[in-house]
Formats: structure tokens, C-alpha cells, sequence
């Protein structure tokens, strides 16, 4: 499963890059809280079970 932490880990960068002059300091920081969230930097851990 896709998550928006996936897609703004991947494409994030590249939408700063391009808007990112435009994006308030508050934008900046959720896109960054985003990207972290449930990741090992964040004390995160996500567990799943395997398909049936």
C-alpha cells in the first residue's frame, strides 16, 4: 500500500524545487512532517500481516 509519506518522499523534493519559493515556512514543515512520519527517524514502527 502507497502512502502520502511514499509519494511526498519521492516526488517532494522535486515539488519544492520547482514551488517551493512560493510554499510558506508552515507548507515546508507539514511536507517534512509528512515524509517522517512513521519512519524509524520519528521512533515510528508499522507493522503488517502478510496477505492470506
Amino acid at each position: 500500500m502507497i502512502t502520502l509519506g511514499d509519494v511526498v518522499r519521492q516526488y517532494g523534493p522535486a515539488y519544492c524545487a520547482q514551488f517551493g519559493a512560493r510554499m510558506s515556512d508552515s507548507q515546508h514543515h507539514a511536507l517534512r512532517a509528512i515524509a517522517q512520519c512513521r519512519t524509524a527517524k520519528l521512533g515510528g514502527q508499522v507493522y503488517t500481516c502478510p496477505p492470506l
